[in-house]
């Protein structure tokens, strides 16, 4: 996964640029009570938006996304996060992401490549990730 320097930056990087890091944030939009046992479908099926929508900068089409997606879903796959909302998606799909190593690496190369200078500095732009990591 990330290296401990690229965890450091990752962190950073959530930490200043995410929409969940803003003075304004409300904590219970990242930290939902979405459990159920056993799973309800149409609870699932709306959590799933809500996480969604939570990364999802104030753009009228919908389609900008929080300038730490990348990073912060690495950093939830990485830690194995079962809580909250990450890079827009809930713990079931952090789960499922974790499986698949084509996505992982599709979001690995998309960090490494925008987000992390050559000298491990945090990059000025970060696009949100491949749109692959959408579940």
């Amino acid at each position: 996964m990330l290296s401990p320097s690229e965890e450091i930056a990752a962190t950073d990087v959530v930490a200043a640029r995410g929409l969940c890091a803003r003075e304004e944030a409300n904590p219970d939009h990242w930290l939902p009570n979405i459990v159920d046992r056993p799973p309800n479908p149409d609870r699932l099926r709306r959590a799933r938006a809500r996480a969604d929508r939570q990364c999802r900068v104030g753009a009228e089409n919908g389609k900008a996304q929080c300038p730490a997606r990348t990073a912060c879903l690495l950093l939830a796959v990485g830690r194995g996060e079962k809580h909250g909302i990450w890079g827009g998606l809930i713990p079931a799909d952090l789960t499922a992401l974790a499986k698949d190593p084509e996505q992982l690496e599709a979001l690995l190369n998309d960090y490494r490549a925008d987000d992390v200078e050559a000298d491990g500095s945090v990059g000025p732009q970060d696009t949100g990730g491949s749109e692959r990591a959408s579940a």
